[in-house]
């Protein structure tokens, strides 16, 4: 949220402002496009641009640093495109999506006596919530949900550490039992061929 007063101008001063955004310091903004044009008011009189993070890649960035500029034009569209000191602020955009309430965590466990998490330990003298982790993680072993779902994890992890070691051992004897039949069959291809060299002799 940018916010700025129209200055005072003489009869030749400029009529419309153009705004532009630059991540680096520029001495000037000729070749560069404007994000608003033809901005104008009265001097003393208060402005205001707002420019929200989206996913298209000209966006500004959550933790990223931004000049903007102000330009005057004359009634002709004429403007030197100098970047001035008091025409320009450097903003850097700071991650505020936790300050939208929309965006907040719920708080109904610790004020809504009817929840399945109310703790009246969350509660300070003000009526505020001071609902810790520790406490939503008190809460949460209590209910009845949770504790299946412990239980199921519990018994798959028991489940693991047993089968594992058998599957294993299962492979290990299988293994075992390839490599005796494949020695049989050796020793079966062996004798066959010495059978046949002595009845090739005695031919």
């Amino acid at each position: 949220h940018l916010s700025w007063t129209w200055p005072e101008v003489d009869e030749e001063g400029p009529v419309t402002w153009n705004l532009y955004r630059s991540q680096v310091v520029l001495p000037s903004v000729t070749y560069m496009e404007p994000l608003q044009t033809g901005l104008q008011g009265t001097p003393g009189e208060m402005a205001w641009y707002n420019e929200t993070e989206d996913g298209l890649r000209e966006s500004i960035k959550v933790e990223q640093s931004y000049y903007y500029v102000l330009i005057p034009f004359d009634e002709v569209g004429n403007s030197d495109y100098l970047v001035r000191q008091g025409n320009a602020i450097e903003v850097e955009v700071e991650d505020m999506f936790w300050d939208d309430p929309e965006n907040q965590p719920p708080i109904e466990g610790c004020r809504d006596q009817s929840a399945g998490n109310y703790n009246p330990d969350a509660l300070i003298e003000d009526g505020s919530c001071t609902y810790t982790w520790d406490i939503r993680l008190q809460n949460d072993l209590a209910t009845g949900a949770f504790q299946q779902a412990g239980m199921v994890c519990i018994a798959l992890t028991v489940m693991n550490f047993l089968m594992i070691p058998m599957l294993i051992n299962k492979y290990k004897q299988q293994k075992v039992k390839l490599k005796r039949k494949r020695a049989r069959a050796r020793q079966y291809s062996d004798s066959d061929e010495f059978a046949d060299d002595l009845d090739d002799f005695f031919d």
